[in-house]
């Protein structure tokens, strides 16, 4: 298999987590999920993300993203700061991400 039709389908799982992420009314879910992001993100993994796949900006949103993902916990408050804060960057990440949109995954 192409290694870029790989990348795309990631990259696609990237935009339905940050879609749940970034959603104010699925706190609970999300909560429940949050390991979802380390199944497709993890420092090491980012450094493969590359054009053509994901742009500097998306990288960039990623980081961003997941370094945030790390100081926020299963135990969490929906009205704490460390949740808005990671709620508004996963938004932020998710309209970047959508410039794009989905890529093809064959």
């Amino acid at each position: 298999m192409n290694k870029n039709i790989v990348f795309q389908r990631i990259r696609n799982r990237i935009i339905e987590v940050l879609e749940l992420f970034s959603d104010k009314d699925q706190f609970e879910s999300v909560v429940a999920d949050l390991e979802l992001w380390e199944d497709f993100v993890s420092k090491e993994s980012v450094r493969n993300f590359s054009p053509p796949v994901f742009t500097e900006e998306e990288v960039k949103e990623i980081l961003v993203v997941y370094s945030l993902w790390e100081s926020v916990f299963l135990d969490t408050k929906k009205d704490s700061q460390e949740w808005l804060v990671f709620r508004q960057a996963t938004n932020k990440a998710l309209k970047v991400f959508m410039q794009r949109g989905f890529l093809p995954e064959d």
